[in-house]
């Protein structure tokens, strides 16, 4: 129980860091406007890509890992690394879209795995809630580190900082998974 809240804290991290950060990401380092029609669509399928990993996390952990939600977790991390590098390099403004696209993706696959799922499966019948409030209490601490710190980040280093220091705490989040694959 214990290791998937630090793995939540290490998605709230990811998830908040991309969330709150990529508007501007994409107005300072891409120069894309907020209102062109690139960004409304990659916006757009961002929103609609996070249900998707959602729904597609249920059925793979079901289906494919015999209802065991820290595999599904594990890959949901491993996308995000591959994400967060193409955001890091930057080849072109559609790689960066197909990124984030796919980010959001694998962040609801964590995330619907781990505060959602597997809060039920730890905590069992008498301590589900506990569980899903530590699990989602966590990613929500995650996202206050990012809060306070990504600002000062980039302020100081700039952008080229950012993807970075998210992929840490997806390969923290991915070893955590790791070690509890078969759970």
């Amino acid at each position: 129980t214990l290791t998937i809240a630090v793995a939540e804290f290490c998605t709230g991290f990811v998830r908040h860091g991309f969330e709150q950060w990529f508007p501007r990401y994409m107005q300072e380092a891409q120069k894309l406007a907020l209102d062109s029609p690139v960004f409304q669509k990659g916006a757009l399928s961002v929103v609609v890509a996070g249900i998707l990993g959602a729904f597609a996390a249920g059925m793979v952990s079901d289906w494919l890992f015999n209802y065991r939600r820290t595999p599904v977790a594990f890959i949901g991390y491993m996308l995000q690394i591959i994400c967060l590098a193409i955001i890091w390099q930057a080849p072109s403004i559609d790689w960066v879209i197909l990124a984030f696209v796919i980010n959001s993706f694998a962040i609801s696959m964590v995330h619907s795995m781990l505060s959602g799922t597997a809060s039920m499966d730890f905590g069992g019948q008498k301590a589900a809630a506990t569980a899903t409030g530590l699990f989602d209490g966590m990613q929500y601490i995650g996202g206050a580190a990012v809060g306070s710190g990504m600002g000062w980040l980039l302020e100081n280093f700039g952008w080229g900082t950012w993807a970075p220091s998210m992929i840490g705490f997806a390969v923290i989040g991915a070893i955590l998974m790791l070690r509890l694959w078969n759970t």
